[in-house]
């Protein structure tokens, strides 16, 4: 009976020290994310009157503003670079040839009225 008691308790603090090594572990998981962010290849882009940048990228059909990071590098003066790297990969399966438009305003992007402005992504065509 003593052996078996000794046994169960084995079981149980083994058990509990896997546990917590798992825990402890959490941090850092064993696998990469799903989905690496990337430099956008896009269709065009154009800055409008008001200064909104749109940008013409491709899409299956779930790919909005959300699906970027826009980054905004300051150059000499009031020029800045802006380049969108893409956050969320477009898993849906619609068709659209020519893309969609997404558009980013000078507040979206951190600029001052008046500031000018380039995207730096690729443009394919």
């Amino acid at each position: 009976m003593a052996v078996m008691k000794w046994m169960r308790t084995g079981l149980g603090l083994t058990v509990v020290t896997l546990g917590l090594a798992a825990c402890g572990h959490s941090n850092y998981p064993p696998y990469e994310p799903p989905y690496t962010p990337v430099g956008e290849a896009v269709y065009g882009w154009r800055l409008e009157a008001n200064g909104d940048l749109v940008v013409r990228v491709r899409s299956s059909g779930c790919t909005n503003d959300a699906s970027f990071e826009p980054y905004v590098e300051g150059g000499p003066g009031w020029d800045f670079d802006v380049e969108l790297i893409r956050i969320h990969e477009d898993l849906c399966e619609a068709f659209f040839p020519n893309g969609v438009e997404v558009t980013y305003t000078r507040d979206d992007l951190g600029l001052p009225p008046g500031a000018r402005l380039r995207l730096i992504n690729p443009v394919q065509r």
